[in-house]
């Protein structure tokens, strides 16, 4: 016997053991669901409180002078900038044979993605609190490789996809319940790191104007300045699947440039045995 429940509307329903799991097909994106529960029905009312835990997610970029990662940093053309995605998986889940994480950023106009693969490190740390301090920084602007106490260093296990049009790219970490120990050790929670390097880009060369024409014979061109860039990053948004597992126009003289940020849109999701998908779903539910 199959019965459909709505939040906040009471049910009747005959006494027994009942099954409470969520609709894959009624959750929409930004959503969440919950992991089944098991409930007594009979001899009084019964709540049934949803278990939906969800990811957390951030971007930021590493600002040299003060050696510590914020929303916004000054760059100059060709500088290298060290950009840090970290997500939270939040304690309590459970029943899950597998658990990946996967990040989908997306890079403003002034950034160069060619760096992106081979300057990416991803780091995984057991555990919903705590920072997300998994390497060190300098104030030279460079951000170190080798993981601090408590971060295990997964690149190897991490797969890195930039896209041909090299706008954005795509991080899918490996099993993270084998990376940390296991479920026992999974259900406190996780962290993850992603830091890669998206080096400020020269800005986009304004078109040339014609020699000539025939109502002038004064010579004319048009020269490009390097531009002036500030942005902070957008809304974060997290998606998961549940299985049973950074241009303004140019300004003239102006030298520097701002890192330009744009929040990525990183799926997580778990199940026994599936992969990681963007499909927004809770984690937590089968």
């Amino acid at each position: 016997m199959t019965v459909t429940l709505n939040a906040g509307t009471a049910a009747e329903l005959p006494c027994g053991y009942w099954l409470i799991v969520a609709d894959d097909d009624a959750i929409a994106q930004g959503e969440a669901g919950t992991a089944p529960i098991m409930a007594l029905v009979g001899g009084g009312a019964v709540t049934v409180k949803p278990k939906a835990a969800t990811p957390k997610v951030a971007k930021h970029v590493l600002e040299d002078s003060a050696a510590a990662w914020q929303k916004a940093a000054d760059a100059t053309v060709a500088d290298d900038l060290y950009w840090r995605l970290s997500a939270t998986v939040p304690a309590g889940l459970s029943a899950y044979d597998t658990y990946a994480v996967q990040f989908v950023d997306t890079m403003g106009a002034g950034l160069d993605p060619s760096k992106v693969a081979a300057s990416m490190r991803v780091y995984a740390a057991a555990g919903a609190d705590g920072g997300f301090g998994a390497v060190q920084t300098g104030k030279d602007g460079r951000a170190g490789t080798e993981p601090a106490k408590g971060w295990t260093d997964i690149t190897a296990q991490c797969a890195t996809k930039v896209a041909a049009d090299g706008k954005t790219f795509t991080v899918r970490t490996g099993d993270l319940i084998a990376v940390l120990g296991g479920a026992d050790a999974f259900t406190a929670g996780a962290r993850v790191v992603a830091v890669y390097n998206a080096c400020s880009a020269g800005p986009t060369p304004l078109p040339r104007a014609p020699a000539w024409s025939p109502c002038t014979t004064r010579r004319s061109t048009a020269r490009a300045t390097t531009a002036s860039r500030r942005a902070t990053p957008t809304r974060s948004t997290c998606a998961t699947r549940a299985l049973p597992l950074p241009t303004s126009p140019a300004t003239p003289a102006s030298p520097a440039r701002r890192a330009t940020m744009h929040a990525p849109t990183p799926g997580i999701s778990r199940s026994p045995s599936a992969a990681a998908t963007a499909t927004s779903r809770c984690p937590g539910r089968s």
